[in-house]
Formats: C-alpha cells, sequence, structure tokens
C-alpha cells in the first residue's frame, strides 16, 4: 500500500485543517466515499492551489484597501 503522505503529529496539529480535508475525501458520513489514492490526491492539490490563490487574493484586497 502506498503512503500519501510522510506526517508527524505537528503536520496534523498545525496543519488540521488539511488533515480534515483528506479524511473527508476519504469518508464522508461514516461510509467510504473515495478509495483511489489518485483521485485524493488530486483533489487535495486542487484545494493547495484554490487555497493559495484565495490567499493571493485576500492579501492583494487588504493592500488596496491600506493604501
Amino acid at each position: 500500500m502506498c503512503v500519501l503522505f510522510q506526517v508527524c503529529e505537528l503536520d496534523i496539529i498545525f496543519n488540521f485543517e488539511k488533515a480534515h480535508y483528506v479524511l473527508d475525501e476519504f469518508i464522508i458520513g461514516g461510509e467510504v466515499q473515495e478509495s483511489s489514492q489518485k483521485s485524493v490526491i488530486a483533489a487535495i492539490a486542487q484545494q493547495d492551489i484554490l487555497q493559495e490563490v484565495s490567499c493571493v487574493l485576500f492579501i492583494r484586497c487588504i493592500f488596496y484597501f491600506l493604501f
């Protein structure tokens, strides 16, 4: 079996949102929703890109209103 990531306890503590998202991709409502690691990794990569873009836009908006 492949391992998705090398994860330690601190990764889970400081990035608990991502840990919840990974679990949500696999299991929703107590039922397995997706068993393919490739699909889950692709969804996580898309979520990371979306999060980075939204952070950049948020920072631009702050600078626009401040200056």
